[in-house]
């Protein structure tokens, strides 16, 4: 079989060729900051078991602390006990370290949004601790604690 090179040049490629040679571009490279201690970056995300437990918990939340990479499970029956896992997290961490959070990065899921979310964040804005300034949250992805 001879094929001459002007013909594959003006070869139109099929759909299937053009959706496999498709990619996404890089994750931008610009610096982020770093947690510097304990409590600075909190990562949080819900999950969903794919069999409920015998007590009927479907999903479950993990909270880790970037800096010490610190990882807290806990087992929930209902989307919105995500609240009070994340708010006794927080708790804990002040409690143990002396440290409060001060960053919460989440997948910006509907349910890191609601009442208790935002009653946290006006109670540390009222009376922040360690007597740090806060700044208002741009972005659910980020939300700035304190």
């Amino acid at each position: 079989m001879n094929l001459d090179s002007k013909q594959i040049d003006r070869a139109d490629p099929c759909g299937w060729c053009l959706y496999c040679k498709m990619h996404r571009l890089p994750f931008p490279t610009e610096e982020r900051e770093r947690a510097e201690n304990l409590g600075d970056h909190i990562h949080g995300d819900l999950g969903m078991v794919s069999v409920p437990t015998p007590e009927g918990h479907r999903y479950y939340s993990l909270l880790k602390d970037e800096f010490s990479e610190f990882t807290d499970a806990q087992l929930l029956k209902k989307k919105n006990e995500v609240s009070t896992h994340t708010i006794e997290f927080c708790e804990k961490v002040k409690t143990q370290t002396g440290r409060s959070v001060k960053v919460l990065r989440t997948d910006q899921g509907r349910e890191y949004r609601g009442e208790r979310f935002e009653q946290m964040e006006t109670r540390l804005r009222d009376h922040p601790p360690d007597n740090l300034p806060i700044q208002p949250s741009t972005k659910w992805s980020k939300r700035k604690i304190q």
